[in-house]
Order: structure tokens, then C-alpha cells, then sequence
């Protein structure tokens, strides 16, 4: 039961209490009561998922698009943490948040166009303004942690990982984030490494934050190739105290835990959000 309900008509919960509720333990499932009866109905799936509008859509390169959802019910959650965003017929896909919750209701999220990735390819294809989908969440661990203002953070991301670390960053300026903070963001192409303008007013705006692009493929000269996650390490060698937050393509995030842990992260300290990506 919610904690709120104080007379057990809370609608935000499958529990109906008759009788007079003495104590509650926040402990789930153990609930105490002097006398009366508890009914708990299993919740259903529908019952999590709440509709979403689509209130704009933006091209940040030839294969990602930024999506702004219009909630009917504004969404509590932590800059970086992920939603499942559902069509009509049931197809259900993961996205992360790029947008911050002091911006306002509306939820932004970056999709990137996956080769034979049926609802990628539908929302690039086919979405549009106004058309209605489903939300469910929010969840996941990978947010700014508030408690850490003095320490110092690196955020390696690849592709559209780049957008839960925007939500992280935005969230520790909007905390005023003492410690400096170290954006690299990743691509195998230069039209990929997308938000470059932004994230150069960003840093030139406040002076604990660091943006690099690195670009891997053969767009560049063999001299400036260089992965993300190579240039961080390179750059930082001791990560001892240092807050980590690893997003993109799961190969890179999960090498980089590794990685991190051994120049110095404590475990603790070293959030991740692995792209997996469903082809069909």
C-alpha cells in the first residue's frame, strides 16, 4: 500500500483495506494491522504503461533522432535513468532519458537507427507528430549521485549512449557539481558524434566540464582515429575517487567496467548502461 494511503482507497495501489490501519511497515510485503481485512490484486501489465504524446521529433544525425514525449502523467524520475516506450500492437524497446526533470513534463529520449530493429526503423520511418504510445518506468541506477558533489566524474558513451550521460551531466550542473567532469562521447563517424555544439556551450560555460569527441572510423585521419573509452583511459590513468558512468554499446560498457575498476574506480562508484540492441 502506498505510504499516503492513509484510509486504504489509494488508487495508485491493487490494495483495499476495511478496518482501522495502525502501523505500516515499509518493508514490502509485511504490512501490520490492529483488526480489518487486506485484498491485494495482482496488477496487471497494463495497469504499469501510461500514454505518451509525440510532441516533436528532431534529426541529430542521418541515423539518430531525437523524440520529445508529451506524458499525460508527468513522470518522476532521475536524469539518465531508462523508460520502455510501447506501440499499439505490443512492440516494446528501452530508451534512455536525455532530458532533465527541472526542463519541465515533456521526455526526451535519442534513437538510434539499428539495421533489421523493427521498432527503431518504424519510429524512423513512420512516427509522427501527435501519434500516441505507451510509457512504462522509469528504472535504472545510472544517474547523477548528488551525495558525490566534490568528486570527480568520467562518462565515456558511444552512439546514442551520449544521451542518458546528457541527463547525468545536465543533472550535476543543475546540482552545481563541485569536482570537474570528463564527457567522452564516441562515434565510428563524424555525423554521429552529434550535440557537439551544445556541449561546447556547456563547457565554456562552466569550467568543471570537459567535452571530447572521438571519432574511430575511417572519416578520419589514421592519426586522430581514436575510440572513447581508449582516450579516457589514456588521459586518466587513476581513477581512484572518481565517479564512472559508462553508456553505449554493451562490449565497450562492459570492458570499460573492467577497465575503470582496475585504474583505481571503486565498484560502488562506477554506474553502467549497456545498449543492447533487439533486431527484430
Amino acid at each position: 500500500m502506498h505510504v499516503a494511503s492513509k484510509k486504504g482507497r489509494c488508487s495508485r495501489c491493487p490494495a483495499r483495506y476495511k478496518g482501522k490501519l495502525e502501523s505500516i511497515r515499509l518493508l514490502p510485503p509485511l504490512y501490520l494491522f490492529s483488526s480489518g481485512e487486506l485484498t491485494v490484486s495482482p496488477i496487471t501489465q497494463q495497469a504499469l504503461f501510461s500514454q505518451v504524446k509525440v510532441a516533436a521529433i528532431n534529426r541529430l544525425s542521418k541515423r539518430i533522432l531525437s523524440i520529445t514525449l508529451d506524458p499525460d502523467t508527468p513522470l518522476k524520475y532521475r536524469a539518465g535513468q531508462f523508460i520502455n516506450l510501447r506501440r499499439s500492437d505490443g512492440l516494446t524497446r528501452s530508451y534512455s532519458l536525455a532530458s532533465h526533470p527541472a526542463q519541465g513534463k515533456m521526455l526526451e529520449i535519442h534513437v538510434q537507427r539499428i539495421d533489421n530493429g523493427d521498432m527503431s526503423q518504424w519510429i524512423h520511418e513512420e512516427l509522427s507528430l501527435d501519434d500516441k504510445l505507451e510509457l512504462c518506468g522509469p528504472f535504472g541506477h545510472c544517474y547523477y549521485q548528488k551525495e558525490m558533489q566534490t568528486m570527480p566524474m568520467l562518462l565515456v558513451g558511444t552512439g546514442s549512449g551520449l544521451a542518458p550521460l546528457l541527463g547525468i551531466v545536465k543533472d550535476a550542473l543543475h546540482h552545481q557539481h563541485q569536482g570537474p567532469i570528463y564527457l567522452y562521447h564516441g562515434s565510428r563517424t563524424t555525423d554521429d558524434l552529434y550535440a557537439q555544439q551544445l556541449l561546447t556551450s556547456l563547457a565554456r560555460q562552466y569550467d568543471n566540464l570537459h567535452y571530447l569527441g572521438c571519432v574511430s572510423g575511417t572519416q578520419a585521419e589514421e592519426k586522430d582515429r581514436i575510440r572513447a573509452d581508449e582516450l579516457a583511459l589514456k588521459n586518466h590513468q587513476n581513477l581512484s575517487g572518481w565517479q564512472v558512468y559508462l553508456c553505449g554499446h554493451p562490449d565497450m560498457v562492459s570492458k570499460m567496467k573492467k577497465r575503470t575498476y582496475l585504474a583505481g574506480a571503486d565498484l560502488k562508484n562506477i554506474f553502467a548502461d549497456p545498449f543492447i540492441h533487439k533486431a527484430r
